[in-house]
């Protein structure tokens, strides 16, 4: 666990609508996600759907809505300009958002868990385990049951017992295991992992199979994002292994077939 870890908050807002005219249902909705901390990915994002196929989106990082469909398109500067202020100002409440939200949890000075690890190492003079950092925020989280939180997290790190995973939700259920994966999208990954998981998977082969089950639940879940990006915990500290985009996999992966 690195001593320098910042608090990490995800906030999550869908809003659906149901259409009927005549013989035919349509469906809109529109997903707003606002992250806070270092996470490699923009800290707002808003992607609309219309029958579950995305036809607009919008990030932080490009501070532009652009169109997802060809019929979209269709639609004139004016309109792409309104769509972009509206995104830009969902933005700035959501942020606003995710700071009520750390002074909530008590993170807005690097403080809560980041304090109790500290207690911790100084009352037994060594870091403290993965298991017991689990724990601690399972402890934490059960606190907020029924409140509206929505979480799926993973805990890794390396301890004097070696390496350890630990999954731990919203409800404070804690569970340890070898390979876990979170998020909407986490029922692909899990058909591409089972399929191929051993014990003694090579370093090379590990890396692999997490991108292909990571592709896979971006490829058929339009809320897992389009960028892959993959770390490695080591005994040492956590590496950045790759960034690279879902579409650039694919093309790579459908080669793979010919």
């Amino acid at each position: 666990m690195n001593a320098n870890m910042t608090g990490f908050i995800l906030l999550v807002l869908g809003i659906g609508l149901l259409h009927t005219a005549s013989a035919a249902t349509h469906s809109l909705k529109n997903f707003y996600t606002a992250a806070s901390g270092d996470i490699g990915f923009p800290e707002f994002t808003v992607v609309g759907l219309v029958d579950n196929t995305p036809y607009i989106y919008f990030d932080s990082n490009t501070q532009t809505a652009v169109p997802k469909t060809e019929w979209m398109k269709r639609e004139g500067a004016d309109y792409w300009d309104r769509m972009t202020q509206i995104g830009i100002g969902a933005h700035q409440t959501f942020k606003n958002n995710i700071q009520v939200a750390k002074d909530r949890f008590n993170q807005s000075k690097s403080t809560g868990t980041c304090a109790h690890r500290q207690i911790y190492k100084l009352r037994n003079k060594e870091r403290i385990s993965v298991s017991a950092a689990s724990k601690l925020l399972a402890n934490m989280v059960v606190n907020y049951r029924g409140m509206g939180l929505s979480m799926g997290t993973m805990i890794c790190g390396w301890d004097k017992k070696g390496p350890g995973l630990y999954y731990v939700d919203d409800n404070g259920l804690r569970l340890c295991g070898n390979m876990f994966s979170t998020g909407s999208g986490n029922t692909y990954a899990y058909g591409v992992m089972d399929s191929g998981y051993r014990y003694d998977l090579s370093v090379p082969e590990a890396y692999d199979l997490a991108q292909r089950a990571i592709f896979h639940a971006t490829h058929r879940d339009a809320y897992s994002g389009g960028t892959v990006n993959m770390y490695h915990m080591r005994e040492t500290g956590w590496i950045k292994v790759s960034q690279e985009d879902v579409g650039d996999l694919y093309h790579r992966f459908y080669s793979e077939k010919k």
